[in-house]
């Protein structure tokens, strides 16, 4: 046996991985990691989807909290005012509430405090209250954002006279998109004033 035949036996027993070989194993862990990466989106798609969800419920909650908190202590519902610089009158989509001015020992004979819940004029999709406080009262003039994400809100009314409403029911669907798909929370509620 030559050193020639030698090594040419040998090398065939010590063959490595070809060329062929080495691009199928590439080919496999490219297509292997498609799938992996195609289903972690989908998982984050599908959990970002549902978050949504969930913030939507807990706004609404908030802002029904909101709402139905100041609807309990109210007296009336207000047919119009200026409340912090602006003027509102009550609607199908505004409700101005009048509840008696606090202090220390309690509530203020002839001194009231104002609260409106609105949609934004220039943004129809936020949901804001107003609130005008009594210079004698303890609560605190302040605005704020309830909700940016509302699609529709309505307040029905039991009575067509503002000064004799004594229940408000409140319909409100708030939206959000989230990767092309739309997510939606309904609330309805009722609620009575304290002048029932």
């Amino acid at each position: 046996m030559t050193l020639r035949n030698h090594r040419q036996t040998h090398a065939a027993h010590q063959r490595g991985f070809t060329i062929i070989e080495l691009t199928l194993v590439i080919g496999l862990i490219a297509v292997v990691s498609l799938i992996l990466m195609n289903i972690f989106i989908t998982h984050g798609r599908i959990f970002r989807g549902e978050l949504s969800e969930v913030e939507l419920q807990l706004e609404g909650a908030r802002a029904v909290e909101n709402i139905t908190a100041a609807a309990r202590v109210a007296d009336q519902v207000v047919t119009s005012r200026t409340i912090n610089g602006t003027s509102y009158t009550t609607s199908f989509n505004t409700l101005i509430l009048a509840m008696p001015s606090i202090d220390g020992q309690g509530t203020i004979s002839g001194s009231w405090d104002y609260i409106v819940f609105y949609l934004d004029s220039q943004d129809a999709s936020q949901l804001r209250l107003s609130q005008e406080a009594d210079p004698s009262s303890n609560r605190s003039s302040h605005e704020k954002l309830l909700s940016d994400s509302v699609s529709q809100l309505t307040f029905l009314y039991d009575d067509g006279t503002d000064a004799n409403v004594q229940n408000i029911e409140l319909d409100a669907t708030l939206t959000e998109t989230v990767f092309d798909v739309t997510h939606s929370v309904d609330i309805h509620t009722r609620f009575h004033l304290s002048n029932q």
